[in-house]
């Protein structure tokens, strides 16, 4: 038999009476009782125990209350300062201006002219050496600088790299002047932007005051640090040594209940063959039976005694390769309903020649 289940209940009991031990201490008392109607709390060591209460020691109840006096004279603080926050719009007033759309003209125009005339300035000088060398060279050779000529051509030639050099300084002058011009732009947003956090940093500082005032703990919660925890009541440990006796037990029975089952199926295994439906309203195709050739078909099928290879049970009967051929069949199995048929419609045919043999009266 399986063994008894254990009541959770009275185990989840009895662990819980074991770590209920009342405690006292100079830091306080933990004690345990039950709840009165009223909902109080009672001491009573004799009691279920359903109650836990835990007690102050006066040092703690002076320590609480000075704490609470901390917290009130901090909030009273933290109410005065935040009735004086300045929280409106921040004052930028006297801050380094930016600069505008026409001063930044005016300063990139003045950058351009600048690079501009230091630019013609290293490069005209070196233009007109270039013009006297290249005025000698042609007189040298003896070519005129006239229109059409070969000496005026080059010296046109000359000319013209002169203007493309001249370009070329004018734009570059048009890139620095831009470039100083963002530069300027930069530096005065820059002047803006730390003027405008110290600003900002300034007025955050009275909420972070305030904050600090309001986040800080004002009263300690009363703690018990020397009482040591109670062991925990294992509830899940008892329900499952619970259920693991009782699926023992449910496993015992379904493994009899399996056994008989077994032996019941094996019983009326051949239940459906002997039971076979037969009722005129599930039929179909009626038609007569020759009863006297049923009577002779059954006589050409031979009946022996035999066994079943592997099974020395012996049994008599006829052969299904026999029977299929004078009945119809598949030869290996003889249908039970075929057989009680022809059985049946062979003795009747066996009825009617005795009739006959005994002039026809029937009995």
């Amino acid at each position: 038999r399986p063994p008894p289940v254990p009541d959770p209940a009275r185990l989840v009991a009895a662990q819980a009476a074991a770590n209920r031990i009342s405690r006292f201490t100079p830091q306080g008392n933990l004690l345990y009782g039950r709840v009165t109607d009223d909902g109080g709390f009672a001491f009573d060591p004799a009691a279920s125990r359903h109650a836990t209460m835990v007690t102050e020691s006066p040092f703690q109840s002076d320590f609480r209350a000075r704490q609470e006096a901390i917290g009130q004279s901090l909030a009273e603080q933290a109410l005065a300062q935040a009735r004086g926050l300045n929280a409106g719009r921040l004052d930028t007033e006297g801050l380094p201006p930016g600069p505008g759309a026409e001063d930044l003209a005016v300063l990139r125009g003045r950058a351009e002219n600048a690079a501009y005339r230091r630019a013609l300035d290293l490069l005209d000088p070196e233009l007109e050496r270039q013009e006297r060398r290249l005025r000698q060279n042609l007189a040298n050779r003896g070519l005129p600088i006239a229109d059409g000529s070969a000496g005026g051509d080059e010296y046109g030639q000359f000319l013209d790299a002169g203007n493309r050099a001249r370009g070329d300084a004018a734009r570059a002058a048009v890139a620095e002047g831009g470039a100083e011009a963002d530069r300027a732009f930069n530096r005065a947003a820059a002047s803006r932007r730390q003027g405008f956090a110290e600003r900002a940093a300034l007025r955050q500082q009275q909420f972070n005051e305030l904050a600090a005032l309001l986040g800080g703990q004002q009263v300690a919660p009363v703690a018990l640090p020397s009482f040591a925890p109670a062991a925990p009541v294992d509830v899940l440990g008892a329900n499952a040594l619970a259920q693991r006796a009782g699926l023992d037990r449910y496993n015992a029975q379904l493994g009899q209940w399996n056994q008989y089952r077994q032996g019941l199926g094996q019983a009326i295994g051949s239940l459906p063959l002997l039971f076979a439906a037969s009722s005129r309203s599930v039929k179909t195709g009626n038609r007569p039976a020759d009863h006297g050739d049923s009577l002779a078909r059954l006589r050409a099928i031979d009946v022996e005694h035999w066994r079943y290879r592997g099974d020395p049970t012996p049994h008599i009967g006829p052969y299904a390769e026999d029977f299929a051929a004078a009945f119809g069949g598949d030869g290996r199995t003889i249908d039970l309903m075929d057989a009680i048929g022809a059985t049946m419609s062979a003795v009747k045919g066996l009825a009617e020649r005795v009739d006959a043999l005994a002039g026809g009266d029937g009995r």
